[in-house]
């Protein structure tokens, strides 16, 4: 008997099992030793049932055992393994027959052993799992949530008697684990979570690699996914990451668990992107995957599931910048996904993913082959798929999207009244708190603005009003999408020239950008920072538009923040809220981050409680607005208007519908209409002067100022009465030009007509990238320690002759401490920033106004680091007093709505003063602009940093006088700052 267990090898299996038969037949009813050759029996039977499979073996197992445990004597010290042995022939029935009578009975058996048991018996661990195993099968079969919760205090219990170090209390542990899992996924509780992936990892780290080890790391991989889901913490999510990969490692070609570890690891790594918008994760699963994927089974019981999210993981991949290839692979394995086999229930979620992954398909490449075969699959499981369904609400959306891209092809109104036919439909199925309800509202928004469009009908503009800002309302939504249907309603008022509710929609807009980088570890791409922008640039024309001039200020403040505070982050509100609450701030990263995660792909498991999560957002903000009650809120312009008390600020502003500077001066906005100055044709001004500053086309430079001159500048110095140069010993007014945008690259502060009229001689200026920035700077007290740095460029090239540059800060920073490029790496550099409130940049530094977060503080040349704005946006500079950058080169692009200059994005991460150029300058002026600058400002080795604006404009209109025909040279250098 015990070589056929060892062994499995059946063939004397009859022969043994008539021996005991006959041995059992010729013992007396109170032989103690028939109590045992029935056990034995017992067990033949089960063995049977082992290599037959049939449940009449079974059975008899089961009535072999009960004759063992009836005719045992009391004091036979076998009665437990009898009991227990009964226990698990009664589970195994009951499992595979479906019977919950016979668990029933296995938990009263299985009771009744433990309670017979005494405590010090060795065996009473094992009673106790077997009990607890009887009370889980019960639960599964009967969908009993108490057999459940029982079962968890007995695996507890037995597991605080075990020996540690055993095979047999690491299973034990991991069975614990697994059982509060389950109970978390049924009650959401946070603790069960926690507990039952501590229990995993300790059972499944101390077995060896083996078949109960690998089925308990898929456990551990998914269930800190969810934990991911439940806390935002991305260490979650890299640790199930790695106990997958490892796992891939050693499963053997067809291995039984290949489906479920594929699947897991895709869905974590999806998780992971779509949580961060980090695409290296993706890389770096994609290639123990692909493989994995290919080794799996035909007959894998997960093969569907694997499959389709290998899929989705390849669309991804594409988005994130592969190529065509990724999305036609990722379309094949979910073609492949709908014909292997995997969970029935599943089924529909499979063919959605296909229908997914061919509309984005069709909508890269155009051919409507793909969105045939996505209208027939999405048609053929809304039919199968029961009404409130989430598979059949899903299909019938995509159907809807099928429809509005058919509209677009074909131009037909049917189409189109097919496409809000099913989007309404959808909407009145889907529950309120499904995150991808908002989408489907603002597919429906859309459809009914087309037909608003072609039938004028007011109908469809109130209908799609209504939707969209419900939409954009949706807590649990993720804020990109809501941003969306809160632009798209906010665009439709103002084509219907109905401004109040422009505004409105809009303002909903602008209140959802700073919750869509929360959270993100990569900066927004340059497409989407401009159409931040130019969701702000609308908001405040229509604010204008409405004659609400304030409003406009308070709107174009806070989202020209919200996108600079993507790239740097540590000089807005999500830095500042770090620096004084760090733990409220890592709260808010966190639950952004689930809050801003796309809608769940159904085949990757089941949507989390994001009604929770919006709860506890909606907590954490009364929270944190205890303490800045101001966060996330547009600041009010009485508190903005006090970074200017002594001047004016000209805030730019060049929409589709109008242009205006919206002038602050005396606590009061004063609007200047830029009628000729649409964002088109500043972008082209800008790219044009920047082409001309490349080859010294003086001509060109000249064309472009006069042009900023007549368009911009003097509609504003006129209308604030800044008509000529101030008369002697009458102080110059100030003016701060915040030109964030299409005018980022024009330097206003420099316009001048062909005639001679210059800004230069009517006003001192400077720039600022927000209100909020020239506060700041100017509320902040002069460091009253630290020296000055200088990045000096290369030491050889020093050692040979010290540039001119150089010479300039050797007599006037002589106790600068210097760092070359041989002895200072980029993040030494950046490293040392915070301890030196002054720096000056001989190395080259680079802005690119298409392409703003690109921009370049110390460009190196490899192998060596180059040190950018995004790595600099990261350290608070709470001391930053004072930066020159020495060499800015600029590339002749058009400038992004959402562009600015490296002087002015230093301002907004933390530097007081900031100075630079809008394009690269002549040696010549490289060095009298500095020296200028320094004679000014330093004496007696003190740093009068207050007198920085004065004394670059004192040194740039000498520069002009000396020679106003080469506005290449001059034009082109400026200051952020008070």
């Amino acid at each position: 008997m015990n070589e056929i267990v060892s062994t499995l090898d059946f063939g004397q299996l009859p022969r043994v099992t008539e021996v005991f038969r006959v041995t059992a037949s010729v013992l007396r009813e109170d032989d103690p030793a028939r109590a045992g050759v029935l056990n034995n029996l017992g067990s033949a039977a089960q063995l049977t049932h082992l290599r037959s499979g049939d449940l009449v073996d079974l059975e008899d197992a089961i009535s072999y055992y009960r004759s063992a445990s009836a005719t045992a004597h009391a004091d036979d010290q076998d009665l437990v393994l009898y009991r227990c042995n009964l226990v698990l022939a009664l589970g195994e029935y009951a499992g595979k027959a479906g019977d919950v009578g016979t668990a029933a009975e296995g938990i009263r058996v299985a009771r009744e052993t433990v309670e017979r048991t005494p405590r010090r018996d060795h065996r009473r661990a094992m009673t106790l799992i077997r009990l607890a195993n009887a009370l889980k099968l019960h639960a599964r079969l009967a969908d009993d949530a108490d057999s459940d919760g029982e079962s968890i205090e007995v695996f507890r219990e037995a597991a605080r008697i075990s020996p540690a170090r055993e095979a047999a209390t690491s299973e034990l542990l991991i069975n614990l684990g697994a059982a509060l899992l389950r109970r978390y996924e049924r009650d959401g509780s946070a603790e069960d979570l926690d507990e039952g992936i501590k229990h995993l990892g300790s059972g499944a780290g101390a077995l060896a690699d083996g078949e109960p080890r690998r089925s308990a790391l898929c456990h551990l991989a998914n269930a800190l996914r969810l934990r991911f889901r439940h806390s935002g913490s991305l260490s979650d999510l890299n640790a199930s990451v790695n106990e997958m990969i490892g796992l891939l490692g050693v499963l053997e070609p067809g291995h039984q668990l290949t489906g479920r570890t594929a699947w897991i690891l895709a869905a974590t790594a999806i998780e992971h992107v779509d949580a961060t918008g980090e695409p290296s994760q993706l890389r770096r699963v994609l290639h123990p995957l692909a493989p994995a994927i290919r080794s799996m089974a035909g007959t894998d019981a997960e093969r569907s599931l694997a499959l389709a999210g290998y899929g989705a993981m390849l669309r991804r991949h594409f988005v994130h910048g592969s190529e065509q290839a990724a999305l036609d692979a990722g379309v094949r394995a979910c073609q492949a996904a709908t014909e292997a086999p995997g969970p029935a229930d599943k089924a529909a979620a499979v063919r959605n993913s296909l229908v997914t992954a061919l509309i984005d398909r069709y909508e890269h490449t155009g051919d409507t082959g793909d969105l045939d075969q996505a209208a027939d699959l999405a048609h053929a499981v809304s039919q199968a798929a029961g009404e409130g369904s989430a598979d059949g609400y899903t299909a019938r959306a995509q159907l809807g999207l099928i429809a509005m891209h058919r509209f677009r092809l074909r131009d037909g109104q049917s189409d189109l009244e097919r496409a809000v036919e099913l989007f309404d439909a959808v909407l009145a199925e889907i529950p309120d708190q499904i995150p991808s309800r908002a989408a489907v509202a603002t597919n429906l928004g859309r459809a009914l603005q087309a037909l608003h469009q072609r039938t004028g009908r007011r109908r469809y503009y109130r209908w799609a009003r209504k939707v969209l800002t419900e939409a954009a309302e949706q807590t649990t939504a993720p804020a990109e999408q809501r941003l969306r249907a809160a632009n798209l309603s906010g665009r439709l008022a103002a084509e219907a020239s109905r401004w109040g509710e422009a505004v409105e929609s809009f303002r909903s807009a602008l209140k959802l950008l700073p919750l869509i980088s929360c959270g993100k570890r990569v900066v927004a791409t340059p497409a989407t920072q401009r159409r931040w922008a130019t969701i702000t640039a609308d908001a405040v024309a229509a604010a204008l538009e409405a004659g609400e001039p304030v409003r406009a200020m308070e709107m174009l403040e806070f989202g020209r923040s919200a996108i600079l505070s993507d790239f740097l982050p540590a000089g807005g509100e999500l830095g500042e809220l770090h620096r004084t609450h760090p733990d409220l701030a890592d709260e808010a990263v966190q639950l952004r981050r689930l809050l801003n995660r796309p809608a769940d792909e159904p085949v990757l498991g089941e949507p989390d409680d994001r009604g929770r999560l919006a709860r506890s957002w909606e907590r954490l903000l009364e929270e944190i607005r205890a303490e800045r009650p101001s966060h996330l809120r547009p600041r009010r312009l009485r508190e903005l208007a006090e970074g200017a008390p002594d001047g004016t600020v000209v805030m730019i502003n060049l929409s589709r519908y109008r242009s205006d500077a919206l002038v602050l001066v005396g606590g009061r906005v004063v609007t200047v209409p830029l009628p000729n100055t649409s964002p088109e044709r500043a972008a082209e001004r800008s790219a044009a002067l920047l082409a001309a500053a490349q080859q010294d086309d003086h001509r060109t430079a000249d064309s472009v100022l006069d042009w900023t001159w007549q368009h911009i500048a003097r509609p504003v110095l006129e209308r604030m009465g800044y008509l000529g140069v101030p008369g002697g010993g009458v102080r110059w007014p100030r003016v701060w030009w915040s030109a964030m945008g299409e005018t980022a690259f024009l330097p206003l502060h420099a316009a001048q007509a062909r005639t001679g009229e210059c800004v230069l001689e009517r006003v001192v200026s400077s720039y600022t990238p927000t209100l909020g920035a020239l506060l700041r700077a100017r509320e902040r007290p002069m460091p009253d320690s630290g020296a000055a740095l200088v990045a000096a460029g290369s030491a050889q090239q020093i050692g040979r002759e010290l540039p001119r540059q150089n010479q300039v800060l050797a007599q006037y920073w002589p106790q600068a401490e210097i760092k070359s490029v041989e002895a200072a790496t980029a993040p030494d550099v950046l490293r040392d920033l915070p301890r030196h409130p002054w720096l000056h940049v001989c190395e080259p530094s680079s802005q690119f106004p298409a392409q703003p977060a690109a921009g370049v503080l110390l460009e190196r040349d490899a192998p060596q680091r180059s040190l950018g704005l995004v790595e600099l946006g990261q350290v608070p500079l709470e001391d930053a007093e004072f930066a020159y950058l020495g060499q800015c080169a600029t590339a002749a692009d058009e400038t992004s709505p959402a562009g600015i200059s490296l002087a002015g994005a230093l301002s907004f991460a933390g530097f007081a003063h900031a100075l630079g150029t809008l394009w690269e300058v002549d040696e010549h002026s490289a060095v009298r602009v500095p020296a200028g600058l320094y004679e000014t400002t330093y004496h007696d080795g003190e740093f009068d940093t207050a007198r920085t604006a004065f004394a670059l404009h004192h040194v740039t209109r000498a520069l002009r006088n000396e020679a106003p025909e080469a506005s290449c040279a001059w034009a082109a250098h400026v200051h952020a700052g008070p």
